[in-house]
């Protein structure tokens, strides 16, 4: 299916950009292509231009789909929360995954990651290296960086006080106070190339040991850049990283540390789509390749509940797991073929895997996965669906009052703006005719529970 994907995403591109002044128009889920007139066309036959045709419409549903890239599983507790990247929100459970609640995040940027220590403190890693930290649980979230990185990918903490948070271009962010001051570190070069090494994840076993894994897939035009897999561990962080292991043909996305001497990473070949696993029990010194099960896609992610229980996932809904630390793996089943971005289990027996379109539940070990409704997940056909509450923008253009139209939600609820600082610059109970200034906004509407959000631009 991957493959399809990539096959799909070029070709879309390709048609697109061979229609110049084409215009994009939004048809609920799927991305509509429309030609303004006059526009010369090149004539494509038979095959290619269906092809083409069929490339922009995976290309269109492929972007929409809801990415859940990152799952945090305290121990403890029925708890969970799932980071949804593409409108930057927390989704949380109090009973293990039978139901979720929003968590507005007052951001714009995306979203890569979500960690929780326990059931109340928690932090978000996004876009710019944006975080986000809550005491209480989700309910109410404060910014505490902004910049550093394009990307915080994963994050992390050894204890109260000490956290990491994976970066790109040879660079993490770290702090040492609980995320009230976070600074960035800078891997050096040759030893780690800011145009190879994009750390996609990290493993903190004290605060003064940590292991970090590295890798570059290729880019949208399919261009690779070899040397790409990095794994680095550090015994007095946050200096003196010592890299320990340079792949010339695998990525590595993800890394468990057991202690200052034993890690399990995860990753695999882009180029041959073939996950790979190794462990290490003499500080890095050497790596011991693990034997996964026949057709395992890339691995995206690893977890271990205990020193001999590890689960992984990856590419097209794949999971495995182990019994011996990490040398072994065994399938499990999923419901899904999308790609898993994360994995995480309070216990041997309760845990949570995240990706497109759906989070995954598994209350014995992964015996048994199922999907965790309703998060990216459609009810079957035959069941009725009732109308889902909506917020929309009706209308934002210069010079006049907004009109916010709330559809599927009748009798009193709270009405906020908020701006981008995070700042609520507007409350009421009836958002019909608005006067705001110029710049970004996020909109809620909280009833009975249900939190509504949408993103808009006022332009003046």
């Amino acid at each position: 299916m991957m493959s399809c994907l990539k096959f799909a995403r070029t070709l879309g591109r390709e048609f697109r950009n061979a229609l110049p002044g084409t215009a994009i128009r939004r048809l609920g889920t799927v991305t509509a292509l429309t030609v303004p007139a006059p526009v010369a066309v090149p004539v494509m036959k038979g095959k290619l231009l269906l092809l083409a045709l069929l490339g922009i419409a995976a290309v269109s549903a492929w972007a929409d789909w809801p990415a859940f890239r990152g799952i945090a599983v305290p121990a403890g507790g029925r708890h969970a929360w799932a980071a949804r990247r593409d409108d930057c929100i927390v989704y949380h459970t109090s009973d293990f995954g039978e139901s979720w609640q929003q968590q507005f995040i007052p951001s714009t940027r995306k979203l890569w990651d979500v960690f929780f220590s326990d059931t109340l403190s928690g932090w978000t890693c996004a876009d710019v290296s944006a975080i986000h930290h809550t005491t209480d649980g989700g309910l109410s979230w404060s910014r505490q960086n902004l910049g550093g990185t394009m990307y915080a990918m994963r994050m992390t903490f050894a204890d109260d006080s000490c956290g990491w948070s994976s970066g790109s271009h040879a660079m993490a962010l770290y702090t040492t106070d609980a995320g009230r001051n976070w600074h960035v570190y800078y891997f050096p070069d040759p030893v780690w190339p800011e145009h190879v090494v994009d750390f996609q994840d990290v493993s903190l076993t004290a605060p003064d040991t940590g292991w970090i894994v590295a890798g570059k897939p290729p880019d949208d035009r399919g261009r690779w850049y070899g040397g790409q897999g990095f794994v680095g561990r550090s015994v007095i962080l946050p200096d003196s990283w010592l890299l320990l292991r340079q792949d010339t043909t695998n990525d590595y996305f993800g890394i468990e540390a057991f202690n200052g001497s034993e890690a399990c990473v995860v990753g695999g070949d882009d180029r041959a789509e073939r996950g790979a696993a190794f462990v290490t029990v003499d500080s890095g010194t050497n790596w011991q390749t693990a034997t996964l099960p026949p057709g395992t896609p890339i691995l995206r992610a690893v977890e271990f509940a205990d020193r001999s229980h590890g689960w992984a996932c990856g590419d097209s809904g794949f999971i495995v797991h182990t019994e011996d630390g990490g040398l072994n793996w065994t399938r499990q089943p999923t419901p899904m073929c999308s790609t898993l971005y994360d994995i995480e289990f309070a216990d041997r027996y309760r845990g949570m895997a995240s990706g497109d379109w759906c989070v995954l539940v598994t209350t014995d070990g992964g015996a048994n996965w199922r999907r965790s409704a309703p998060i990216g997940v459609e009810e079957p056909a035959s069941a009725p669906r009732p109308a889902s509450p909506r917020l929309d923008i009706a209308s934002v253009q210069t010079g006049r009052r907004l009109r916010l139209a709330v559809s599927g939600v009748s009798g009193p609820y709270v009405f906020r703006v908020w701006d981008a600082t995070g700042r609520v610059v507007l409350a009421c109970s009836d958002p019909d005719r608005v006067r705001l200034p110029a710049g970004v906004y996020t909109a809620t509407l909280d009833r009975q529970g249900i939190r509504l959000s949408a993103r808009f631009c006022v332009v003046r």
